[in-house]
């Protein structure tokens, strides 16, 4: 599994689009979830989808289930460091914690309401 993100280039709007792959046996390994699987990552000058500005919070990405047939994700800050700071949680966890538990987790007994891996600084509260 692995994130391709692309940051924008504006220097203004600091957008960060991501999409998550899996690959191999990844896809048929998820179908096995009995619940959706969550990636929580701590953010620092996140804004959030309304376009008000959150200091810390916690960024929930869909593993899966997700939207459409493509895993797509944005998420928007207000400095560079933060959103490079971001970048990489979503990469490492990605190719890490996330690729582990497809692997290696007991799938079949996720309960209902999913699994959440959560990464970085602050991750264990609500976002």
């Amino acid at each position: 599994m692995r994130a391709d993100v692309y940051p924008s280039e504006d220097t203004t709007t600091l957008y960060l689009r991501f999409e998550i792959v899996p690959e191999g046996r990844e896809p048929a390994r998820l179908e096995r979830l009995a619940g959706p699987l969550i990636l929580a990552i701590a953010a620092k000058d996140y804004v959030d989808a309304g376009g008000k500005l959150v200091g810390d919070t916690v960024v929930e990405v869909p593993i899966f289930p997700h939207a459409g047939k493509r895993n797509f994700g944005q998420a928007r800050f207000t400095r560079h460091e933060s959103r490079r700071a971001f970048q990489e949680l979503l990469q490492d966890a990605v190719i890490g914690p996330v690729t582990t538990f497809i692997y290696e987790g007991d799938l079949e007994h996720v309960p209902v309401e999913g699994h959440t891996i959560r990464v970085g600084e602050g991750a264990s509260t609500p976002a």
